[in-house]
């Protein structure tokens, strides 16, 4: 199985980085790579 661990601006409510990693992966495993994402816009059209 796998999960997602998305870091959330507090101000704006908006996710600006987002991880995919199995389920027995912890969220202090994955921080790091959270930490290190550009900032980045993403454009997507989402119905």
């Amino acid at each position: 199985m796998a999960q997602t661990s998305p870091s959330v601006d507090t101000s704006t409510h908006k996710i600006v980085a987002a991880e995919l990693s199995l389920s027995d992966v912890t969220d202090g495993e994955v921080l790091p790579n959270l930490l290190q994402q550009p900032r980045r816009t993403i454009k997507a059209n989402i119905r």
